[in-house]
């Protein structure tokens, strides 16, 4: 019994077969080469163990291939006396030599049977010979084309640093990107207007394209705020979602990665597949401060006549800044203190799984307003400008409701960066955020049921109830059952509220904060 509940075990592994972490084990082609050369071995062991079996089962084991096979130089010793792992061995060699065409001659058929079963070898073999080398080619042209794409993109990365006369740090760095992300690209590289015409023409079955959305990114898609915004509107096209998809990069930040910062141009909006990320400022008496990158101006040394120039250049705008009267240089910072002011940015505004941010500039068309940083490792998929213009179009109805939520979300990060008056950290803004949503649910909960049973004020003495049920009763029995239920649900959700504070609190994670 223990050994059947051993046994049993075995069934997790049909479990871990659906992960994503199986699928994308199983995408890699060393391991791809592994699958097909034990394949093989199968194969060929099976068909082995048939063909010592035609010599075990005959009734004259002397007129067999084992007593045929000699196993030493003098040709006085055979197989047949031999062990049966060497027999084993031999065998194996004659169907690997038959499945390869190779046939060395040192063993053949003799006996009816023998004949029978290596015809039937050979047409197995043919086939699954086939199918091997055929994978095997597959899999070394793959290789090729990876490395090839990514001898493009360094080739490009190479043509730009020399238009731009790069400095040998940057090239270098530049180099090192590109070998390692230019390997991911090589995966989504697909015809995506194909793809969208098969999805926008109805070639695609209706039932197969409304099952698309749930599955899309694990299901966390459509349960982004930037789809589950227009719910009120009706039914989500499961088009939106689908296309959505299609025109999304997705990328991987780690922690503490600045994702874009203050008066960049805005080419993106992000939506959250899994991580914590926030809005970041220097806190101030004034409110947060926004941050951007400074530029370190480097000085080189030249040879004597153009030093001579930029020292007369140097010297007469010197002069020009002294006769007006010029208040102060700005400071220009290096590597170190900008790393310092990296550590000294704090978060304002959160956003976990399941929410969007950077929408506002791509709708009202300026610049970024503030800095965005991962704070836990996660995934974004960031949805270009153009693409997003192109689903306002294909699906009009929605823009106007995402333009007016872009505007209200950005008045309340206006009000979340005036609040940043200290320092904090993403725990402490965690648990604060937690906070006012429970006290915000808290209150609903209080307006709700302040209102009494019957709709009154809970301070006025309760009336006597008529013997007969009457339409207000009936009202008044749906309001009660209606308040009921908001009061069993502001439970539920302090349950669940002060179970993320004690992991908060015990772990010091960030846990899915609901912003």
């Amino acid at each position: 019994l223990a050994r059947l509940v051993r046994l049993a075990r075995l069934g997790k592994l049909a479990h871990f077969r659906k992960s994503p972490r199986f699928r994308s084990m199983m995408k890699r082609k060393d391991i791809r080469l592994v699958n097909l050369t034990l394949g093989l071995v199968w194969v060929v062991h099976v068909l082995a163990c048939g063909w010592y079996l035609v010599a075990a089962l005959h009734g004259d084991q002397l007129n067999t291939w084992v007593a045929r096979r000699p196993v030493d130089v003098t040709g006085d010793i055979f197989l047949i006396d031999a062990d049966s792992a060497e027999q084993w061995l031999h065998s194996m060699y004659y169907i690997l030599t038959v499945f390869t065409t190779v046939g060395f001659g040192d063993m053949f058929p003799v006996t009816v049977a023998e004949i029978l079963y290596v015809i039937i070898v050979m047409a197995i073999g043919a086939v699954v010979h086939s199918i091997i080398i055929s994978q095997v080619i597959h899999l070394v042209t793959s290789i090729d084309k990876t490395n090839e794409f990514v001898e493009k993109q360094a080739e490009l990365v190479e043509a730009f640093a020399d238009h731009t006369e790069v400095n040998d740090p940057a090239r270098d760095a530049m180099r090192n990107w590109i070998q390692k992300a230019a390997r991911t690209w090589v995966g989504h590289q697909f015809d995506k207007q194909a793809m969208k015409d098969m999805f926008t023409t109805g070639v695609m079955p209706r039932t197969l394209l409304g099952s698309l959305p749930t599955a899309l990114f694990m299901g966390k898609l459509v349960q982004n705020s930037f789809l589950r915004a227009n719910t009120r509107m009706g039914a989500m096209p499961p088009r939106l979602a689908v296309l959505i998809a299609l025109v999304g990069q997705k990328s991987t930040f780690e922690t503490s990665s600045i994702i874009y910062q203050t008066q960049d141009f805005a080419f993106s909006m992000f939506l959250v597949l899994s991580g914590t990320f926030a809005y970041v400022a220097f806190p101030s008496k004034e409110g947060g401060v926004p941050y951007a990158q400074p530029i370190k101006v480097e000085q080189r040394r030249k040879n004597s006549l153009d030093r001579g120039k930029s020292d007369f250049l140097a010297s007469s705008m010197a002069w020009l800044h002294a006769q007006a009267g010029k208040k102060k240089q700005p400071h220009v910072e290096d590597d170190a203190s900008s790393l310092m002011n990296l550590t000294h940015l704090c978060p304002y505004q959160l956003f976990s799984t399941g929410s969007h941010f950077g929408e506002i500039e791509l709708f009202s068309g300026s610049q970024r307003k503030t800095t965005a940083r991962c704070e836990v490792s996660g995934t974004l998929l960031a949805l270009n400008r153009q693409d997003l213009k192109q689903l306002c179009e294909e699906f009009p109805q929605f823009k106007a409701k995402w333009t007016f939520l872009a505007s209200r979300r950005e008045r309340s990060r206006i009000k979340q960066q005036l609040d940043l008056t200290e320092r904090n950290d993403v725990l402490s803004l965690a648990r604060r955020t937690i906070t006012r949503a429970l006290e915000r649910y808290k209150a609903r909960g209080k307006t709700a049921s302040s209102q009494g049973v019957f709709g009154a004020s809970s301070e006025e003495p309760a009336r006597s109830q008529p013997s007969l049920p009457s339409p207000q009763d009936t009202n008044a029995a749906a309001h009660a059952a209606e308040v009921a239920a908001m009061r069993r649900d502001m439970d539920k959700m302090n349950r669940k509220l002060d179970s993320i504070l004690r992991a908060l609190s015990n772990h010091g994670e960030v846990a899915r904060v609901v912003v």
